[in-house]
């Protein structure tokens, strides 16, 4: 007993002294940074360990980032060292998936596995390299698409080429893409025709800005081996036998679209029936620059690409309106899974809505997503889940790992993804505060369902628009300030008016019971189009945000897939990631000269940080391209009338900030002179000699190998002054899709003499000016 009380006393005592004692006595903590780190590894072992539902969706992040790292690098890796790597990866996995395993060899798998991915779809996904002949030329071939030209004006072919003149048959691109800039009252040629057609092709288009949109890599994975223009309208010819079957089944579906786009476009007129016909087969080619420039200011210009939203809609409307239908029936919803019906019809919608929409991009994503989300139905899964996004990501990636590249791909699966993420916080948020309505009235209840319907429209607009501003500002340097304004009226009037029309009047176009169905579509869509022009007449309605590097668009993406994929209190460190990005774009130099592909167009950056244009005719897509990147909203037209540069027919000089002198150099009389006075020299003239003087030389030759140039300029002048040259090689390497075309001049034969006289000309080039010999006297500055 005395031990028992005296061992009471010094619990006692203990107890009263941790109670009072102070802090810093009672716990001696061991500041040594061994101790630290190993500290943080246990906490942060433990947060994953609390994460690991999470780990799965970090799958595909990590899938991407492989793709990611293969399309960056500036050299094509060969053949046999990817197989290494990949054969490494392999055997990490097996090494992680067994006891005791480490998880970071599974990470390090995945990565590389997408490596190996973007590998195997450049050997296997692009047209090879063709040698372009000179001059005009005849080509042969089937036509496997036709596209009109935005406005109506002519059409873009896409030719399977049969021959080629000068062209070897074993040399042979898998497409070539013609242009016609005539004006037509209907289509000349169909979907499937033979074609004998007189071309010349161009060169491939360049980068307009350094890491900027790059056509010859989207074209490489669309198999377009050489584009060009047309002389002439195009017509059928004689076929020499059969079109090949996938000629033949792609001409049947074109057939079906066009047919669909003529009979929307006779019960519909004017724009409302354009956008109709965007909505339901894709081709966007009628709408008007009004109405497309008021879509994009109302933040609604994801309407008119068919997209997860569109195929949402449609599949989703299908999904219920067959459910509805079987549920009347009260033995067959109790006795046969009606839902699981209804999922498959559902699935077979989705799969004809992709046919007639022409099968883009983001419609095959969508039709992916669409796919995972129905099986999951049929497999007893939640259809909208975040594995769910995860998965098809994967697949989507696995089918066309070049798709991570593009900014329709980065805004549709970042919108996903935020509002998956919304809305589980949101049912977290529902089970935490329990059920604690009570006896309502059905007034009510149908007022509180409107105003929660209002208030899920209104939080995943914002939501999606937060999570997609930043893409698209790091895309397009434009941001819609009144989005949630616009898509609050838009989206459930698509939703609920245009889409639901669209299926019932697809259902009876072919018993030509069609009208009533587009009549209630086309008010709609008349809403949506009036709703874009009140928006879009706002004050302030777009805000232009400069060009930032590539690094901060990366810290703000990691950042936003931080917050969204993880559920632990740890998400908000994405906040740091992003403001990270945002402060390395605001600071984030702009270039102070700029010189467009050809070097036709040479833009300087003036005092007051504006552009000034040595020319107001050349290169005007590239120079609108610039102004865009600077967050000038001033029209070329207008901006190629600052006094920047002093011109005359020889050249232009101009300065550039912080004192660099700038000459534009178009006659080789002047060339001797501004290589003593000028920083940066450009001719438009061949010259392989020397300009000692000059601190950079750009020449038809480096513009041609490297593209556009961008200068940096630090420094004051003189010997302070530094200048970096920034150019889309640095960023596109030297790889498969960008590789030089190799012009060949033909051998002519007895039925195909060229003739001696000037080749024509497109038909929107511009006289040249007769350089005279000698310069007359001027005032340069």
């Amino acid at each position: 007993m005395a031990e028992t009380a005296s061992g009471t006393g010094e619990t006692r005592v203990d107890r009263l002294w941790s109670e009072n004692a102070p802090r810093a006595m009672r716990e001696r903590r061991d500041l040594r940074p061994a101790v630290l780190v190993g500290q943080a590894a246990a906490l942060l072992r433990a947060t994953l360990n609390r994460e690991r539902p999470r780990w799965f969706l970090w799958s595909a992040v990590l899938f991407a980032a492989g793709i990611a790292v293969y399309f960056q690098l500036p050299l094509e890796p060969p053949v046999w060292a990817v197989v290494l790597l990949a054969l490494i990866g392999a055997g990490l996995a097996v090494l992680a998936v067994r006891p005791g395993g480490s998880k970071i060899s599974i990470a390090i798998a995945i990565v590389l596995a997408g490596f190996a991915t973007g590998k195997l779809r450049t050997e296997t996904g692009g047209p090879g390299a063709m040698p372009l002949p000179l001059g005009v030329v005849d080509v042969a071939g089937w036509l496997e698409r036709l596209e009109s030209r935005p406005g109506g004006k002519g059409l873009r072919l896409y030719v399977r080429p049969t021959a080629i003149a000068g062209v070897g048959p074993d040399k042979l691109p898998r497409t070539v893409l013609l242009t016609w800039r005539g004006k037509q009252a209907r289509r000349p040629v169909r979907a499937g025709n033979f074609l004998r057609l007189k071309a010349r092709f161009l060169d491939p288009l360049e980068p307009a800005w350094p890491g900027g949109y790059d056509p010859q890599f989207v074209r490489w994975f669309q198999g377009i081996g050489a584009s060009g223009f047309l002389f002439g309208a195009p017509s059928p010819a004689a076929a020499p036998g059969a079109p090949p079957f996938l000629i033949g089944w792609r001409t049947l579906i074109e057939r079906v679209r066009e047919t669909i786009s003529d009979r929307l476009r006779g019960a519909l007129a004017g724009g409302t029936g354009a956008v109709a016909t965007a909505l339901i087969t894709g081709d966007r080619s009628a709408i008007s620059e009004e109405d497309r420039d008021n879509l994009r200011a109302a933040g609604l210009a994801h309407l008119l690409a068919i997209s997860g939203l569109h195929m949402a809609l449609f599949a989703g409307g299908v999904f219920w309106l067959f459910r509805a239908l079987l549920a009347l029936n009260p033995i067959l919803a109790a006795r046969w899974p009606i839902k699981k019906w209804a999922a498959l019809l559902a699935l077979l919608a989705a799969g004809g809505y992709l046919l007639i929409s022409g099968a883009g991009l983001a419609t095959q994503r969508a039709f992916i997503m669409v796919v995972i989300m129905f099986l999951a139905i049929l497999c007893d899964r939640p259809a909208l889940s975040m594995r769910n996004i995860a998965l098809a990501a994967i697949v989507v990636l696995l089918l066309r790992p070049e798709s991570l590249m593009s900014v329709s791909f980065q805004l549709s699966f970042m919108a996903v993804i935020g509002l998956v993420a919304l809305f589980e916080i949101y049912d977290a948020w529902r089970t935490n505060r329990g059920d604690i309505a009570g006896e309502d009235s059905r007034t009510l209840r149908l007022l509180k369902r409107g105003a929660d319907y209002l208030g899920r429209i209104a939080a995943t607009t914002l939501v999606a628009g937060l999570v997609t501003a930043p893409i698209a500002a790091f895309h397009f340097n434009k941001v819609a300030l009144y989005s949630l304004l616009g898509n609050l009226i838009a989206i459930p009037t698509v939703g609920m008016l245009v889409m639901p029309a669209a299926i019932v009047a697809l259902a009876a176009m072919p018993f030509g019971l069609e009208s009533w169905p587009l009549v209630l579509m086309g008010q709609g869509i008349e809403l949506v189009l009036e709703t874009a022009r009140l928006v879009a007449g706002m004050p302030g309605a777009v805000r232009l945000t400069p060009a930032v590097p590539d690094i901060a668009g990366l810290f703000a993406g990691l950042g936003l897939l931080w917050i969204c994929l993880w559920r632990t209190a740890w998400r908000f460190g994405g906040v740091g990631c992003i403001c990270a990005g945002l402060a390395i774009g605001h600071w984030s130099p702009l270039p102070e000269v700029l010189v467009a592909p050809g070097g036709r167009q040479v833009a300087l950056r003036m005092a007051d940080g504006k552009l000034a244009f040595s020319s107001a005719r050349a290169s005007k897509y590239v120079a609108g391209r610039w102004l865009l990147k600077f967050a000038d909203t001033t029209p070329f037209a207008e901006a190629a009338k600052r006094k920047g540069f002093a011109c005359d027919l020889y050249g232009c000089t101009g300065r550039a900030r912080p004192g660099t002198e700038v000459a534009v150099v178009r006659h080789p009389s002047i060339l001797a002179e501004e290589c003593r006075r000028a920083d940066i020299v450009v001719t438009t003239f061949k010259f392989r000699g020397a300009c000692p003087s000059a601190r950079k030389l750009i020449t038809p030759q480096s513009l041609r190998s490297r593209g556009a140039h961008a200068f940096f300029v630090t420094g004051i002048g003189g010997a302070d002054l530094r200048i970096t040259v920034v150019t889309p090689r640095l960023y596109r390497g030297a790889r498969p899709w960008n590789a030089a075309p190799v012009r060949i001049r033909r051998k002519p034969g007895p039925r195909d003499t060229v003739p001696q006289t000037p080749s024509p000309s497109p038909p929107d080039a511009k006289p040249k000016l007769q350089e005279p010999s000698a310069p007359p006297l001027q005032v340069r500055i």
